[in-house]
Parts: C-alpha cells; sequence; structure tokens
C-alpha cells in the first residue's frame, strides 16, 4: 500500500512517530519546506525535519509548494492532494487528529452546509480576507 501524508512536523513528535509506527507499506510525506502554514518560520529547517522523518519511517520526503503553504488549512491541504491525485500512484491519504472523527465529521457538515458557504461568500463579497471570512 502506499500511504501519502500531508506534514509539518514543526516540531516531529511522538504523535507523528506513532502514526508512522502504525501504518503499513509504503509512507511518502509532504511536508511544508522553511515556513509553517501560519507563515512562521519553522522550528527546524527542512533538511533536519526530513532527516527525522526519515529516520522514524518515512520512506519519501517531499516539498510542498510554498504557495500552498503558506494558504489556509483547506488550501494547504488541496495542492496536495492535487500533486497526489496527479501522481496517480497512492493508495491512501493518512491523517492524524488529536480529537475523535466525530468532531471532525461535524466541523465538516458545518463548513460543507449551504448557510455556511452563503455567509462566507457574503463576506467574501465585502473584502474580508478568506480567514477573516472563515472566522465570521
Amino acid at each position: 500500500m502506499n500511504n501519502f501524508i500531508i506534514a509539518e512536523y514543526n516540531p516531529f513528535h511522538n504523535g507523528h512517530k506513532y502514526q508512522l509506527e502504525s501504518i503499513s507499506g509504503t509512507k511518502t510525506i509532504i511536508m511544508s519546506g522553511s515556513f509553517t502554514q501560519r507563515g512562521e518560520l519553522a522550528i527546524l529547517d527542512k533538511y533536519k525535519r526530513t532527516a527525522i522523518a526519515l529516520k522514524n519511517g518515512a520512506d519519501l520526503i517531499l516539498e510542498i509548494p510554498t504557495i500552498f503553504s503558506l494558504q489556509s488549512a483547506k488550501n494547504f491541504a488541496l495542492g496536495p492532494i492535487q500533486i497526489m491525485n496527479q501522481c496517480n500512484v497512492f493508495d491512501s491519504l493518512v491523517f492524524g487528529a488529536e480529537n475523535e472523527l466525530k468532531c471532525l465529521e461535524e466541523a465538516l457538515k458545518i463548513i460543507e452546509s449551504k448557510e455556511f458557504l452563503e455567509l462566507e461568500k457574503e463576506y467574501f463579497n465585502r473584502n474580508y480576507s478568506h480567514q477573516t471570512a472563515h472566522q465570521k
């Protein structure tokens, strides 16, 4: 099985280690480079984070293009998913979450609801940034 993981590893912690140990098959990580999703410099440079991931079970590390790594969470993931789909060799997208999956499912229902999307669009039309419109 060819697994694809979107990550920052900023810093790499025991949850990441557990995830890599729990997955069978090849593990391709697409990781942010010098900057995190929040636009901050990563704690360790991308080469050190790559070495740590490889030492802990990753098979291949790719870098998320900066144009995606500095975006909102949705676009932070969308770019790598597009890359994954274009490669056409991966069987699964693997992710970790600190909360229960039920919480993620509930959040997805909200942000995909017609009401949410209409309100978000209204805020975009008022020239709010993506982040501000999404939060409102």
